[in-house]
């Protein structure tokens, strides 16, 4: 079956920028989330366009943004594409509720099917007022199939939509360069345990990591974040902070690491790029037993420690010999490929759901 489709891309992830970006080596993928990897698969692939703004309708957009919670100015200006398409795909909220807003304010328009993937819609809604709540259950609830990248979440989403179709959609991350064949690995030393840690998300929690390995000089803990005070190196002096590497700099991280480490405050969704990716480059994991890690490696394949237990982080890392760490990430490796956890087989499995959403009867 050959089918047209239509990505809608967050905002800021124009495929046109992000290609250039890739260009220059400073994302991983020539569009974003590895999209492009349906191109040739599909009749047509076309991709949401960031449409210029002025200060007045930057504000306007944004202030949408925040009183509905997602990006319909965004999905307006990009409607001609969503509705040409047989199928939409979209990788988080606030693009899959605009969409699905623009085709319930246009009734006269035929809607098109949505691939909705979910990251933090059902972990926030308690917090919503029932106005914005309702809203969004009520559009969640239009998409032909709702999707997530964690196990944990599906419970959760099916508690508040129990008659929509909700799957879960293994993550992917580039297999391009995120590949071990050609960076050396770690050799053991007689020094500091080399610990990496990288996260821009709001389930990051850097104080329970700091409290495991700060100021121990056991330990040489490098992390990556933009929202991490500087103020931090100044209280932790084994430390190193680093802003928006370039992906050959984060290749070198990662794998200059005895450990990577995922830590997080409870949740139902994060953790998983990092995983994969330290993974994908033969580097052991040690993550928060939260978010989405657990849905993608076993207990021989990752080791897990309680949410918010420095204690128990540390003694993970410390009681775990470099055999150990070569076995275990050796584990999770041949995890990754027998699971397809690469952005071409993320890809595939968008294409064969859309098959079958447009192949069941209407």
């Amino acid at each position: 079956m050959s089918f047209t489709v239509h990505v809608q891309l967050p905002y800021g992830l124009d495929a046109t920028k992000t290609a250039q970006e890739f260009r220059q080596g400073l994302c991983p993928d020539r569009v974003a989330y590895g999209f492009h990897h349906a191109e040739g698969l599909c009749e047509t692939v076309t991709y949401s366009v960031d449409a210029p703004e002025g200060w007045l309708e930057s504000l306007l957009r944004k202030a949408l943004f925040k009183a509905l919670g997602f990006d319909v100015m965004h999905a307006w200006r990009n409607r001609e594409q969503i509705e040409r398409a047989d199928i939409v795909w979209t990788m988080l909220e606030c693009d899959y509720l605009g969409v699905l807003l623009i085709f319930a304010l246009r009734p006269w328009v035929t809607a098109k099917p949505v691939i909705a993937q979910n990251v933090w819609l059902f972990n926030d809604i308690a917090r919503m007022g029932a106005i914005k709540r309702w809203l969004s259950m009520t559009l969640a609830a239009r998409a032909a199939v709702l999707t997530t990248h964690s196990r944990t979440y599906l419970g959760i989403m099916r508690h508040h939509l129990p008659r929509s179709d909700i799957r879960l959609m293994p993550f992917g991350i580039s297999r391009e360069v995120f590949s071990a064949k050609d960076v050396p690995a770690p050799a053991d030393t007689d020094g500091p345990i080399r610990l990496f840690s990288a996260g821009n998300d709001r389930t990051r929690d850097w104080q329970t990591l700091f409290d495991a390995f700060g100021n121990d000089d056991r330990f040489r803990l490098t992390i990556v974040c933009d929202w991490v005070s500087d103020e931090a190196l100044k209280t932790y002096r084994n430390l190193d902070l680093i802003r928006r590497p370039t992906m050959e700099q984060f290749r070198q991280l990662y794998r200059s690491a005895d450990f990577a480490i995922v830590s997080m405050v409870e949740n139902g969704y994060s953790g998983i790029t990092v995983a994969l990716e330290s993974v994908a480059l033969g580097v052991p994991v040690v993550s928060s037993r939260t978010g989405g890690v657990p849905t993608y490696f076993n207990e021989d394949e990752v080791l897990y420690a309680s949410p918010g237990d420095p204690v128990d982080l540390r003694e993970k890392v410390v009681s775990c010999s470099g055999q150990q760490r070569r076995d275990m990430a050796e584990r999770a490796r041949q995890r990754f490929v027998a699971c397809g956890y690469s952005t071409e087989e993320m890809i595939q499995r968008y294409i064969t759901l859309s098959r079958e959403i447009l192949a069941a009867p209407h």
